[in-house]
């Protein structure tokens, strides 16, 4: 495994440094301090991720692009969070409502890293020490990103946290992809689910608490389904013109919670999630506002979860506590 490094430009007067893991198959991964963002996973020639041209403009994006966010993915009702019967008032960045860690959540640091380099398997490993009065969470945070790049072309991406007093951790990336060489369009993609059900949202894209049974609807991916073929039901039962919604999958290490294909040219990325949440997310990110051209797929815990206690869902990180939580995303061709 091979490990490259070079500064790319700076954030806040800050040196920001990208990385590069190539392995024995020239295929490889490029990573950057700002916001831990992934960059690239280029295999086969082709950046499976969808991307900017420039990191000028990872900076500043709206759509969290490859992203780390945190510390607490999706949104929390209100910006309120209750721990130890005391109510905290977190920064609200979505009108009434935190997104994605809030103004100054893991997305707009520019973080420190270590290159740890092995026979197959290099790594590059974030570190930021999140204080409560940079971001707004109860709470000061010791955050490790930890990404690896392997022989056998997975990624890993693991969060790690202590806390020096009570807060919560509910990180994720951003990852959106795109497995067309020109990434022109979604067409040929073909989203599998490993889950039968998904989260109810309201109008503000808040869970109510009950789930929905995606059977024989157009959120019914269980057995795999073209991504448009899917977007043409949805519209056609509930008036609905994205995907952007909350699946509820199966925890198993040994099987994925989701993959994303091409039946085209047979390029799939196979995600596996220690976490019960996937939420999907169609976008325009380049060019054509008339046809979606990028897919995230974001593995967590539910979103919300302090709002709805009887999911039995706990991401609350106890003074001096440590989580960890991993992602993976193993590409492979289909024969």
């Amino acid at each position: 495994m091979n490990v490259e490094q070079e500064v790319v430009g700076k954030f806040h007067g800050e040196d920001v440094v990208k990385y590069k893991i190539t392995n024995k198959q020239e295929n490889y991964i490029e990573v950057m301090s700002q916001g831990a963002t992934w960059l690239s996973f280029v295999a086969d020639d082709a950046n499976l991720l969808a991307h900017f041209d420039t990191i000028e403009e990872y900076y500043e994006t709206p759509t969290y692009l490859c992203k780390s966010v945190g510390r607490v993915a999706g949104r929390i009702g209100r910006g309120e969070v209750e721990i130890g019967k005391k109510i905290f008032q977190l920064p609200q960045n979505e009108e009434t409502n935190t997104l994605h860690g809030g103004p100054h959540g893991f997305s707009d640091f520019n973080w420190d890293a270590t290159v740890i380099e092995e026979l197959n398997k290099s790594k590059v490993v974030f570190s930021q020490n999140v204080l409560q009065t940079q971001d707004g969470f109860p709470g000061d945070l010791q955050a490790i990103i930890e990404y690896s790049f392997d022989e056998e072309n997975q990624v890993s991406i693991k969060f790690s946290g202590v806390a020096n007093g009570d807060g919560i951790f509910n990180p994720t990336n951003h990852a959106y992809f795109n497995l067309e060489s020109n990434q022109a369009s979604l067409r040929n993609h073909v989203l599998k689910i490993n889950g039968a059900s998904r989260l109810e949202l309201n109008k503000e894209k808040l869970p109510t608490g009950e789930f929905l049974a995606n059977k024989s609807t157009g959120y019914d991916f269980e057995n795999g389904k073209l991504v448009t073929e899917s977007l043409s039901q949805i519209k056609k039962e509930f008036g609905i013109n994205e995907l952007d919604d909350i699946f509820v999958v199966k925890e198993d290490e040994n099987e994925p919670v989701a993959i994303i294909s091409n039946r085209e040219n047979g390029k799939q990325v196979a995600i596996y999630s220690d976490r019960p949440g996937v939420v999907v997310y169609t976008a325009n990110i380049f060019g054509n506002k008339n046809e979606f051209n990028a897919i995230a797929l974001e593995a967590q815990g539910l979103p919300d979860f302090m709002h709805h206690p009887e999911w039995g869902e706990n991401y609350y990180l106890a003074d001096t506590k440590k989580a960890q939580y991993e992602i993976r995303y193993h590409y492979n061709t289909i024969k």
